[in-house]
């Protein structure tokens, strides 16, 4: 058994590696691999797989034992504790073992540490769910049924199979990541790695300040200010053919309104002086004049926002490569810098790039470069940081420290027996009723 579980890893990293090293032509590049993001969220899905299955039988074959030691009254949490050591250190050297051999097969370079993290703290959450099964059940049979049921659903919902924006449209929410799907651990590890990657790789660290700059203005130029201006003018032709749309009216004039609060308290630029005009009641032909000129001045700012940005990227890689030269630095950006992880975290190749609701225009164009603005945390999925209480926090940190209160949660659900007492609870409740 134990040496199953050791190869289990190596194998594992074996067969993922191998089935993801996508080349081009019979030339592999770290670039070029459109598995790559795939790969990352399979091995997440390793990493809690193996986390459930070395530790699900880790109690419940302990059931005899415990009764005959439970006269003695041993320490139930020094009991746990042990357990738990065990298996965290079994579990770190699963994933240090998976981390090296895929960088390897993969030739993933300057990431294996926040790789191991990420998965070790995946694999140690899965440990605790494991051992909280194993303690509420008393058959091996309904443990490892329970397995599939834990994990199909941190298959869907973990933010790569479906996107949460396709989510049934009871759960999903545009703005902010689903609390369905801030409930799946996959979830947070899968960003984590993913925006790690992408943002602290070695090449994209040099470009990524001015990247954001440039995406930001590409998104106000090109799909924020041409909404608005549409809904300006439709509310102008309405106002001038007197042909008006009460409905429609008040919608336009709140999203136009909202959007420019929203430009100024977030994009650093002048507010919009006759804002409190922009309603059904006090509109006007003249207002919306106004307005269409300040989109005007908006579209000037950002044009010229998006220039000094690509200036300077064209600054630094013209720099790298008279320091490096042109041939290293292709390789530079080969080895450190993937395409189709680009794409996904980019939102280049998503067909929605704006959407929007009753009260607001939601942005889904570059999710890796926005900043995002509730201060408990709530982002929209790739986000590069969080905010809580109006501290900004690195995303790979941030969702570190959300998988490890997830794993105290189920420490203390462990130490009290929370699932057992659960069952037993419903197990008396249906002897009541039947009687």
């Amino acid at each position: 058994y134990l040496v199953i579980n050791i190869l289990e890893a190596p194998i594992l990293a074996l067969i993922l590696g191998y089935i993801t090293k996508y080349t081009r032509d019979d030339v592999f590049t770290f670039q070029d691999n459109i598995n790559f993001p795939v790969f990352l969220f399979m091995s997440v899905v390793v990493a809690m797989f193996m986390g459930l299955t070395v530790s699900a039988e880790e109690i419940v074959r302990d059931r005899k034992i415990l009764e005959r030691e439970s006269f003695l009254n041993l320490s139930w949490p020094a009991y746990l504790s042990s357990k738990i050591v065990y298996l965290f250190v079994f579990s770190a050297f699963q994933t240090f073992t998976f981390v090296l051999i895929t960088s390897l097969i993969l030739d993933i370079k300057g990431m294996f540490l926040i790789y191991w993290l990420v998965l070790f703290s995946t694999s140690a959450f899965a440990n605790m769910i494991g051992l909280n099964i194993s303690s509420g059940l008393d058959s091996v049979v309904a443990i490892y049924i329970l397995v599939p049921l834990i994990l199909v659903p941190h298959l869907l919902l973990g933010g790569a199979m479906i996107s949460f924006d396709d989510l049934n449209r009871g759960l999903t929410k545009k703005k902010y990541v689903p609390i369905i799907g801030d409930i799946m651990i996959t979830r947070w590890a899968y960003e984590a790695i993913s925006v790690a990657q992408f943002k602290s790789n070695k090449f994209e660290q040099y470009f990524y300040d001015d990247e954001e700059k440039s995406n930001t203005a590409i998104y106000h130029n090109s799909f924020l200010i041409p909404d608005l201006r549409v809904k300006l003018q439709d509310c102008q032709r309405m106002l001038e053919e007197e042909d008006i749309v009460e409905d429609v009216l008040k919608k336009d004039l709140l999203i136009v309104s909202n959007e420019f609060k929203k430009l100024e308290a977030n994009q650093n630029v002048p507010p919009f002086e006759l804002i409190s005009k922009l309603n059904e009641d006090s509109i006007s032909i003249d207002i919306l004049e106004e307005s269409l000129g300040y989109l005007m001045f908006l579209s000037l700012h950002f044009t010229e926002l998006g220039s000094e940005a690509e200036l300077r990227k064209d600054h630094i890689y013209d720099s790298l490569r008279i320091v490096m030269g042109a041939e290293e630095l292709i390789t530079f950006q080969e080895n450190y810098y993937n395409n189709k992880l680009a794409d996904i975290v980019t939102n280049r190749t998503g067909i929605r790039k704006i959407y929007e609701t009753k009260k607001e225009l939601i942005q889904k164009y570059g999710p890796i470069f926005i900043m995002p603005t509730n201060r408990w945390g709530r982002a929209q999925f790739f986000a590069p940081y969080k905010k809580l209480n109006h501290q900004i926090v690195e995303t790979k940190w941030y969702n570190l420290v959300v998988i490890w209160m997830g794993v105290v949660m189920l420490y203390f659900t462990l130490v009290l027996d929370g699932l057992r007492k659960l069952l037993t609870y419903f197990k008396n409740l249906r002897i009541a009723e039947s009687e």
